[in-house]
């Protein structure tokens, strides 16, 4: 939740002072899209996709849930 959370901050703070109260003649284009677009949406949230990938892949592990209980079928 942290990493999410850090990408969350980044994204609005980045977006705002890159995105706001700029002209268009300031802004430069990064893979056909604003600048303030790729370093504000694209590139946290693609990060938080590779942490997520990573973190379920790699890190995360099943446990063991133990043994089933013995069922009684209640016929005797």
């Amino acid at each position: 939740m942290g990493v999410w959370t850090a990408c969350l901050i980044w994204s609005t703070l980045v977006g705002y002072f890159m995105g706001y109260r700029r002209s268009a003649a300031d802004m430069s284009l990064i893979l056909g899209m604003p600048d303030w677009i790729f370093w504000s949406v694209v590139l946290p949230w693609g990060f938080c996709l590779g942490f997520s990938i990573w973190f379920c892949f790699r890190y995360m592990a099943d446990d063991d849930l133990g043994q089933d209980p013995v069922e009684d079928s209640g016929h005797e």
